[in-house]
């Protein structure tokens, strides 16, 4: 899809969409989508759209029509072909209007959520190619390089683990111009680097990277259940192309250029969700939960500014929206791994806040530093085995 940014509105009729590419630029194409009304009359704004002035689409309201024009052009800068179908459509959940140009997705990674997403894509009229390591994951047999042919977007839906590996092994089959979009919400035990940093470690400024957040859990997603998420990145056309993935789909998806405290928020909401499985597990009740939800946020949004993101991300759908999911239990992973660590250790399985926390607490400066965080100093403390989940419960909330 290709969003218009500014000054498209229709009155009357239907409108013809064409794409019409006039150069190459930087890995990018630039050129102008030509809008036709099959009436006579074709009710469209004065101004031209340019991506680089802001993301989102245009509303859709009288105020907006200006001029009656027919064969109006506007400028665009995406990765759109000449030819390539369009439609205009409007968005159920900003009303805005939107040019909607179906995508070619390659999914690298056929777990759980990385299935989800891709249902969620095809739904909207996508086309994806699923690739896994593991070859009986995929619905169709694919090398890395078959699956990545012709890829507009290629999602990495893998864990933080595995991200680098991933990255590297795709980076010489990624078509040019493609965008990067990361799902991962750990950080590199290795290195302790950030998502964010990672990618750019692998990708360079070559490969517009995208990053995708918040609370989309993915049983909930292929039941077609809504759902928010933040798309984050500093390549404001590769955040208006991957914004326009997702218009009228069950995700409600917002952007912003905070990639550092997007990715942070990841990490540290699923650190701070295991500690959740664990009161839960304590049957320590709602009260408590309550508390430890507030100083959690807290917390959380200190460490999300002290790592340089903004303290105001935490307060968004990225932060406390994930937490709040994560936090319900059910189809949660971190929750899962400290319900089960308090019930019955040997059923616990890894997680991204199990891979991660060790990493983060180097971020923050070392173990000197939490003694500014109590909740993360107990649940660090407990995964380490230097005390028990009731004693650190019990010495929390005296």
């Amino acid at each position: 899809m290709l969003a218009v940014r500014q000054g498209l509105s229709v009155a009357h009729g239907s409108v013809e969409v064409k794409v019409v590419v006039v150069s190459r630029s930087t890995g990018a194409l630039r050129g102008m989508v030509e809008l036709t009304s099959s009436r006579d009359t074709s009710c469209v704004a004065d101004c031209a759209s340019d991506v680089s002035e802001g993301v989102g689409g245009v509303r859709s309201s009288q105020d907006a029509i200006s001029t009656h024009q027919k064969n109006s052009r506007y400028m665009y800068s995406s990765l759109w072909s000449e030819g390539s179908a369009a439609t205009l459509v409007t968005d159920t959940c900003t009303s805005q209007l939107w040019i909607k140009i179906m995508a070619k997705i390659t999914v690298l990674g056929a777990g759980e959520f990385g299935s989800a997403l891709s249902y969620v894509l095809q739904r909207a009229g996508h086309t994806c190619t699923m690739w896994d390591v593991d070859a009986s994951k995929m619905p169709e047999p694919h090398t890395l390089e078959s699956a990545l042919q012709q890829a507009q977007f290629v999602i990495a839906a893998v864990p933080s683990w595995v991200l680098r590996t991933c990255l590297t092994n795709a980076v010489p089959h990624i078509p040019e111009g493609a965008i990067v979009i990361s799902i991962a919400k750990g950080m590199e035990r290795e290195s302790h680097a950030t998502t964010d940093v990672l990618c750019h470690e692998v990708l360079g400024d070559a490969v517009p990277t995208v990053f995708l957040s918040g609370p989309m859990l993915a049983e909930e997603l292929v039941m077609d259940r809504p759902a928010g998420a933040v798309l984050a990145s500093t390549n404001t056309a590769a955040l208006v192309a991957t914004r326009a993935l997702f218009v009228n789909t069950s995700l409600r998806v917002t952007t912003t250029d905070d990639v550092r405290g997007v990715v942070l928020c990841g990490v540290l909401k699923n650190v701070y969700t295991i500690g959740v499985g664990m009161l839960v597990a304590l049957e320590l009740g709602g009260n408590a939960r309550g508390t430890y939800t507030a100083v959690a946020v807290e917390e959380m949004a200190r460490q999300c500014e002290a790592l340089g993101g903004r303290h105001a991300t935490m307060f968004g759908i990225a932060g406390i929206g994930d937490f709040v999911a994560s936090s319900a239990g059910m189809y949660s992973r971190n929750f899962t791994f400290g319900y089960e660590f308090v019930k019955d250790p040997e059923k616990a399985t890894t997680a991204e806040g199990v891979a991660s926390y060790g990493s983060l607490v180097q971020k923050l400066g070392g173990e000197s530093a939490l003694a500014h965080y109590p909740l993360l100093s107990g649940i660090v403390g407990v995964l380490r085995g230097v005390q028990s989940p009731a004693a650190f419960f019990t010495q929390f909330y005296q």
